[in-house]
């Protein structure tokens, strides 16, 4: 995939995560997003199982991006609850 279509992808994981994210962030003005990244993907493509085992790979170089920016963190590389910084 495209360098431009995974940095769209990126953020626009990162502000779904943050529109639907809590309060609960052990960090001061993030919020924590609970529900997991690739349930969401999974429910917007309609995807099934295979789907979802197909892009688990995927979510974690897009979660990894996000780390990397400054503007997510995990508790622990398979968690699915992830921490977001507010939008820019």
């Amino acid at each position: 995939m495209p360098a431009h279509r995974i940095a769209r992808l990126a953020d626009l994981t990162h502000r779904h995560a943050w529109e639907h994210g809590t309060d609960e962030s052990d960090v001061p003005g993030w919020r924590r997003y609970p529900g997991g990244i690739l349930t969401w993907w999974a429910e917007e493509a309609d995807l099934d199982d295979e789907g979802k085992r197909r892009l688990h790979k995927f979510r974690s170089d897009v979660v990894g991006l996000l780390e990397a920016a400054g503007r997510a963190r995990r508790d622990h590389p398979q968690s699915s609850p992830l921490h977001v910084a507010p939008p820019d």
